[in-house]
């Protein structure tokens, strides 16, 4: 190679000196400035120039670890390398480190083999010797370029990059009147002015403290530089074309006995199809030919021919092009190389025709109608549907003719390229662990970095990995059974399949008695962040770092043939922000199924499409949907979720709430009590603390645990929320409406404690607030069953008869089966005085509770013997009592029951009382005991004994209407007639209808009886 060695020379005497200015003070904290980058070209016919010159000011030991090792590259083959100056500049003085004898080393190592690249490159080396913290490197170096195997053009580009400013930018470009240059320029290069000298033509850019706008946020790549030049020489893009196109034909001629002409042979014996035959064209030239480049001497744009190509078994994307278009030509395939750009070619149709825009080459080959791109270096290919695009938007056909840009227009692959699909086998029921099968199947790209991934580490580390991080899966409780893998060569998909074992979790509807199962949403939640900065392109396209195609299906097999099951959630197709999502649910032939779709159908989206889909993308990702069970699927308690020995103090907050749901609150109390041992100075799990102590009726307790966490955090809403449920509690709803209202205020939303705000201001009377704090849960859930339920009874409390019974009828449709609706509803229509419809209500309720009853193992019968008394249908509530004991003798609930049952009908009190006495020995603290011992003393006109009950009911159910007048009865009767008009206005507060319950058991006291409301009955027992 003649040009292998640098030479050492003066510049020519076409480059002007450019001054190096003083550094921009602005810039002193960074590790470098640099004060000058210059390019000075000449253009001729037989040669080109580049000379470079830069000056870098060294301001710290970063800046000098960065430049203290001076690094020229050139390829000799066809670049001469012609260095003029290595300075050191010091306070003035010039150190001329060639002059001193420094030398520069030739590296011959191939830089990019790594990346299976043989390009030629030499790389001149020398160490800065002396550079210090303070000096400047002036280098200044000319690549001097020969023509080879194509004719040489003008041309160059110049960008600025954001974050990297200079001191002084200066461009100059000099061509002489024999030569045709044309030049374009955006953004701040637009400054550049031409001017006439004794060089010729000469385009000049000089700019102080320049930079380069940053680009807008996702935005497509042509936003990248937003400040360019460009310089060339080709008259437009089929010049191009029609110059390397005749290469291209050469390199696919195969010889007469060349190795190629089997393979075609083969495939046109295999199958008649056009389009199978070009697929197995592209499988053979993607798996038999390797990707290695060699861009030696003119390498770096034309091609090995195919038979040179196949004969190495390696090729570039010009040799594997040139084996493609042999082997599709001879298989009667119209086909034609075409030039792309894999970086920023969305914008190529913006910019002036260069050959250096381009880095790739790939296919097209037309099929009929259809129009595919095909890429020999890519791997896995195996649906040509899935080419009729090419994740570049603009291609250059190479044709002998010319031929002019074609657009690449895009479609997402016609196959998911991961998709995830989850069997859950619940046939025999959700007691115990259900069997799931987890598979995650790769497509494409995808399946060739598992691939990559299982090579690299190897199988049973792989398979490892699966059966180490079952956290991974869905549900709780997970055994991993085990873990294979299935790689289908064929059908270019790789899948790993977990075998495994997980609790489902069923959590209560809102406000329902029954449960629900939330089906995953990853596929299809997608979070969307389009902040700008304001500037010229605030609005500029978006386009998103987001898969092309995901897709996801979950199916529960359910038991009973999936009898009383159903679905929660709407099924639909949506196209946002360039973007398709669907979701379709379906319940059919005992399965459960929710198939979810993400997949891009645009590049890139305008961003006002984007903005005004924003709000769309946001309701779609929080857009759940469920499977609800019947009423009897969490009848029974279930076995509470494992918490790792070691788990992190937010583990067992999370898990601490789980079980406070699920009304395990000491086990809960304990997860915060470990929580804050782990960090005390965390507020949230002492705030948490303080709720379960509430719920255990702990006030005293509770309350020093909120003041901690207040004092910890008082911007945690969970703080705020405890101390309003604290002061409800404690009969104080007008000091608990502020705490609860500044929770809000810092979460909005939270449906807890909206519903503790709606108690409090129905017990202060607040009516119309109450029902507007119920609208708003009802805009979060339209289907919340508790909010349905509450607005029927203040509306029944408002006397809106007509809106009372709808919002019940709202209520019993979003929780079918939910008894306590369909009771309320009987109570509502026998207040309204529609008694026959009351029937029908109550007679519907003890439907419901019998299939409870069926599922709960015992405790559903004591609500249905209580259904049948409130139906005055005393002597089958008797009956159904009397066979529950006989089966379960001694117990307690439906002793009490029995003993609350002929209470409420006056009825042999004193063996009444004798069921309680025996209730209340086996459990002193019984509060449905206590409440019906409390009643029978009422019957016996023994006042402090029903006091002394009513006082311990209290303590556990300090919202008990029932309680606070049931005691005001007695206090009146005991001649305490301040605390009976306390107990009185207490007891109707929580409850407005209160009066009517003691009035129909002959109980109420005679001021406080009004004959209007004989025959009416409440829901608060």
């Amino acid at each position: 190679m003649a040009n292998s060695t640098p030479r050492i020379a003066p510049a020519g005497d076409w480059v002007e000196t450019v001054a190096i200015p003083d550094p921009n003070p602005a810039l002193a904290d960074r590790p470098f400035q640099a004060l000058l980058i210059a390019s000075q070209s000449r253009y001729e016919a037989h040669r080109h120039e580049h000379h470079s010159e830069m000056a870098v000011l060294i301001q710290n030991s970063q800046g000098l670890q960065a430049l203290g090792n001076i690094s020229l590259p050139w390829q000799p083959d066809h670049v001469e390398l012609i260095i003029h100056k290595v300075h050191i500049l010091r306070r003035g003085t010039v150190i001329d480190l060639l002059a001193e004898g420094h030398e520069f080393t030739v590296l011959r190592r191939e830089n990019n083999l790594e990346s299976a690249m043989l390009d030629g490159v030499l790389t001149a080396m020398m160490q800065a010797e002396g550079l210090t913290v303070g000096d400047v490197l002036h280098v200044a170096f000319t690549l001097r370029r020969h023509p080879g195997a194509l004719p040489l053009r003008g041309e160059n580009a110049f960008a600025m990059a954001h974050g990297a400013p200079v001191r002084r930018f200066h461009v100059r470009q000099i061509w002489g009147p024999d030569i045709d240059i044309r030049w374009r320029a955006t953004g701040m290069m637009e400054q550049a002015r031409t001017r006439r000298t004794r060089h010729g033509t000469e385009l000049v850019l000089d700019l102080m403290d320049a930079e380069g706008d940053q680009p807008p946020d996702q935005a497509p790549t042509r936003f990248m530089l937003p400040a360019l030049l460009q310089v060339s020489g080709y008259r437009d893009w089929a010049e191009i074309s029609s110059q390397l196109a005749p290469h291209y034909a050469r390199a696919a001629e195969l010889s007469p006995n060349s190795r190629l002409r089997p393979e075609i042979e083969r495939i046109a014996a295999a199958s008649e199809d056009p389009a199978a035959r070009a697929m197995a064209a592209l499988r053979l030239v993607q798996d038999e030919v390797r990707y290695f480049a060699v861009t030696l001497g003119d390498g770096n744009y034309l091609p090995a021919t195919a038979d040179q190509t196949w004969i190495r078994r390696y090729g570039d994307c010009k040799g594997k092009t040139a084996v493609l278009l042999a082997l599709l030509h001879g298989l009667g395939i119209e086909a034609d190389a075409v030039l792309v750009n894999t970086i920023t070619g969305d914008g190529m149709d913006e910019r002036l025709p260069q050959m250096i825009l381009f880095n790739h080459v790939i296919v097209r080959a037309r099929i009929g109608d259809a129009t595919y791109w095909l890429d020999g270096t890519r791997s896995g290919d195996r649906d040509l549907h899935d080419l009729a695009s090419a994740p570049y938007a603009w291609g250059l056909p190479l044709s002998e003719a010319g031929a002019e840009l074609q657009a690449i227009a895009y479609a997402p692959p016609r196959l998911a390229l991961v998709e995830t699909n989850i069997t859950y086998d619940a046939s025999q029921g959700f007691d115990d662990l259900t069997p799931t099968r987890f598979e995650m199947l790769f497509r494409g790209d995808s399946a060739t970095a598992m691939r990559a991934a299982l090579s690299q580490i190897g199988r049973e580390a792989f398979l490892r990995h699966y059966r180490e991080n079952e956290g991974d899966l869905p549900g709780q409780d997970v055994e991993i059974v085990s873990v294979d893998l299935r790689d289908d060569e064929e059908a270019g998909s790789f899948t790993v399949i977990v075998e495994a074992r997980a609790r489902l979790t069923f959590r209560p509807a809102p406000g329902a008695l029954s449960r629900r199962y939330r089906f995953g949403n990853d596929t299809i939640s997608w979070t969307v962040n389009l902040d700008r900065r304001e500037g010229p392109w605030r609005d500029a396209p978006f386009t998103f770092a987001i898969p092309d195609h995901l897709a996801g299906t979950e199916t529960m097999i359910l038991p009973n043939d999936g009898r009383g099951y159903s679905i929660d959630g709407e099924s639909f197709d949506r196209i946002v922000a360039g973007v398709r999502i669907a979701r379709r649910i379906e319940l059919a032939g005992g399965r459960a199924v929710a198939r979810s779709t993400f997949q891009r159908i645009a590049r890139e989206v305008s961003a006002s499409q984007a903005r005004a889909d924003l709000a769309e993308i946001e309701r779609i990702r929080n857009d759940a949907a469920y499977l609800r069970a019947p009423i009897s699927v969490g009848a029974r308690p279930s076995a509470p979720a494992r918490v790792e020995p070691d788990a992190s103090a937010e583990r067992l907050v999370d898990a601490g709430y789980e079980k406070m749901g699920a009304g395990r609150t000491e086990a809960a109390l304990a997860d915060f009590d470990q929580a804050i041992r782990q960090q005390p100075d965390w507020a949230r799990p002492h705030a948490n603390r303080g709720i379960a102590l509430i719920h255990l009726n702990r006030l005293d307790e509770a309350e020093r645990a909120l003041t901690t966490a207040q004092r910890l955090n008082d911007e945690d809403f969970v703080v705020h929320q405890g101390l309003g449920f604290l002061n409800l509690r404690r009969d104080q709803p007008e000091a608990a409406i502020p705490s609860l209202t500044r929770s809000l205020e810092l979460d909005p939303g939270n449906m807890f404690t909206t519903g503790l705000r709606i108690d409090s201001r129905e017990q202060l009377g607040q009516l119309d607030e109450a029902l507007a704090d119920i609208d708003v849960m009802l805009r979060e859930e339209p289907r919340h069953a508790y909010a349905l339920s509450r607005r029927a009874r203040i509306l029944a409390h408002q006397d809106r008869r007509d809106e009372a019974l709808e919002a019940i009828d709202a209520a019993l449709a979003s929780d079918p089966g939910n008894f306590m609706f369909a009771i309320t509803k009987g109570d509502l229509l026998v207040r309204f005085g529609r008694t026959e419809e009351a029937a029908r209500a109550y007679d519907a309720a003890l439907g419901m509770m019998g299939v409870l009853a069926e599922a709960s193992g015992g405790e559903a019968p004591v609500d249905h013997a209580r259904m049948l008394a409130l139906m005055g249908r005393t002597d089958e509530a008797l009956a159904a009592a009397d066979a529950h004991l006989r089966r379960y003798a001694g117990a307690v609930r439906m002793l009490a029951m029995r003993c609350w049952i002929r209470a409420w009908a006056n009825l042999a009190i004193e063996r009444a009382l004798r069921d309680c006495n025996e209730a209340l020995e086996a459990e002193p603290d019984h509060e449905e005991a206590s409440s019906a011992r409390a009643l029978v003393h009422l019957r016996l006109r023994r006042w402090s004994a029903a006091i002394r009950d009513f006082d311990t009911l209290l303590r556990y159910q300090p919202y008990a209407a029932h309680a606070y007048y049931g005691r005001a009865l007695a206090r009146a009767e005991s001649g305490d007639a301040d605390g009976a008009a306390r107990d009185f206005a207490t007891a109707r507060r929580h409850a407005f209808d209160i009066d009517a319950l003691f009035v129909r058991i002959g109980l109420a006291h005679a001021a406080d009886q009004d004959p209007a409301d004989q025959g009416t009955i409440v829901t608060n027992r």
